[in-house]
């Protein structure tokens, strides 16, 4: 029983390693009538490198009679779903500040406009008065104009009274 599985296992041996010098590749020889390497390859084999150590050149050739495990599929997939890039605490520190930002030159904008309109107002209520010569138009007038004009604006005040109207 033992000489049989000996036997069987040298003949296993023998049929793999003349299985193996079958497949040895053929070398390459760039000839007229054969494929030619590519420019990549061609400057790969011309390069002398000069420290000693030996390069792989993979050629044509070398792929063909590569072993290796390749598929390609038609199924084209939907990539995964990625979430939306969320926003980190200090972006939105960032962005909070740079509006605030905006927002502070709009009012200041803003009330230099106003300014410059009181202004106006004043310089026309005193070139009327100096036209006129003050003295056509009451003084008490003439003031009531001015503090107007230099009063910031108010918003109209509600009415406090509580009490119903009374009926006649």
């Amino acid at each position: 029983m033992k000489r049989i599985l000996i036997a069987a296992g040298a003949l296993l041996v023998t049929t793999s390693l003349l299985a193996a010098e079958e497949k040895k590749p053929a070398q390459t020889t760039t000839t007229a009538g054969a494929t030619t390497d590519s420019p990549m390859v061609a400057a790969a084999k011309k390069s002398k490198r000069l420290d000693g150590k030996k390069r792989i050149v993979i050629t044509d050739a070398d792929l063909k009679n590569s072993t290796g495990h390749m598929t390609t599929t038609k199924i084209i997939q939907d990539p995964p779903n990625i979430p939306p890039h969320q926003k980190t605490a200090e972006e939105v520190m960032r962005e909070t500040k740079e509006k605030e930002k905006e927002r502070a030159a709009v009012r200041a904008g803003d009330k230099k406009k106003a300014d410059a309109a009181r202004q106006k107002e004043i310089a026309k209520t005193v070139a009327r008065a100096d036209e006129d010569g003050g003295i056509e138009e009451d003084p008490a007038t003439t003031e009531h104009q001015m503090d107007q004009a230099t009063a910031p604006p108010t918003a109209p005040s509600k009415s406090t009274n509580t009490s119903s109207p009374k009926k006649q």
